[in-house]
């Protein structure tokens, strides 16, 4: 009598086309991969002190529908030219769940729970690729670690979420990524896993994933030297006060990192998850100076609040509204914006 013991508990399988296959299909042009590396230097010249201008990574709290997507593209490309800000924006495509519930436009890209990864894949590039010749850089966060071969030749910055930033496999991806990345704390607030993953990611290292031409391959890395920290707040409270930007800068100073950069992102944990709280962190942090504060972060979309999904009637969606977290509308993000460039100004 024979005996199953494998991929018992595996439904179906679809096989997905090599990496290299969509980045030549979806193709970016010389141009576009000019304005990626410059968008990634400038990000990195802002994290390390060489330009003073302040980075602000602002965007829905996930990508649902593309049009919104490039008309919020449109309306803040407009915001680019404020003095000493750098806006770039979220284009997040994967979401992390505590639990279950809708995984992203890469996962799920017609929100039905019918997982077609593969056109969640080719509209993730696609859209990537279209607000990059808006002409304005994309950040996302890394949420997959084999995914990125699709499409993070793209991605101007990055992040690792505050479920994944104590994962092994999430430093070793960052080890070999191309631009910079963030680490947020945990969802329990813990900073020294941040950090934990920052000295870990700069290091070479080797790990089993996937070539441009599809194949498994043994990938040995070199280490991301731009990485900095991420605070969200936690389930403990808020972490954006001068006191807890104190003790990180000391956290960092003790583990040799004394130039780490920290970014502030005012939803989550620092806002209480009320978005519209949002712009009291912000105006607290433009007020504060602590040398190691280069970016801030905004849950933003067309129109603020957020809507349930029902994945049965997903046409009753209201267009620009978040089907996540509740995001401040496109008016108050370009009033804060203003405000950020007004005070950084002085």
């Amino acid at each position: 009598m024979s005996c199953k013991t494998s991929n018992t508990n595996i439904q179906n399988e679809t096989v997905l086309p090599p990496p290299s296959a969509l980045i030549e299909t979806i193709k970016a042009t010389k141009d576009d991969y000019e304005f990626v590396a410059n968008a990634r230097k400038t990000i990195k010249d802002i994290l390390e002190g060489r330009d003073t201008r302040m980075l602000c990574v602002v965007g829905p709290c996930s990508i649902h529908d593309m049009g919104a997507s490039l008309e919020y593209a449109k309306n803040i490309k407009k915001m680019s030219e404020l003095p000493n800000i750098y806006v770039v924006m979220r284009t997040y495509c994967e979401k992390p769940r505590t639990i279950c519930g809708w995984k992203g436009m890469m996962y799920d890209p017609y929100m039905d729970n019918s997982n077609d990864i593969g056109t969640g894949l080719i509209r993730t590039r696609t859209l990537l690729l279209a607000i990059t010749r808006i002409g304005v850089p994309c950040a996302c966060e890394l949420l997959d670690t084999i995914l990125p071969q699709y499409y993070a030749d793209l991605v101007s910055w990055g992040c690792i979420g505050a479920r994944t930033c104590e994962s092994q496999l999430h430093r070793q991806l960052v080890s070999g990524l191309s631009m910079p990345i963030g680490f947020k704390n945990s969802t329990s607030g813990s900073v020294s896993v941040a950090i934990d993953s920052i000295q870990s990611s700069q290091r070479s290292h080797c790990f089993p994933g996937l070539s441009f031409s599809g194949s498994p391959a043994i990938l040995q890395t070199m280490g991301n030297t731009c990485t900095h920290v991420v605070l969200r707040g936690g389930s403990q409270g808020p972490n954006y006060s001068t006191e807890s930007i104190a003790e990180v800068q000391k956290s960092l100073d003790e583990r040799g990192l004394s130039d780490t950069a920290i970014v502030i992102d005012c939803s989550h944990g620092n806002s209480g998850k009320d978005y519209r709280k949002q712009c009291d962190v912000l105006s607290s942090i433009l007020n504060q100076t602590p040398r190691l504060i280069k970016g801030f972060m905004l849950e933003s979309n067309m129109r603020p609040g957020s809507q349930t999904l029902d994945q049965k009637n997903v046409s009753a969606l209201q267009e620009g509204i978040s089907i996540t977290d509740g995001c401040i509308g496109m008016e108050e993000t370009k009033d804060l914006l203003k405000l950020a460039s007004r005070i950084l100004t002085k």
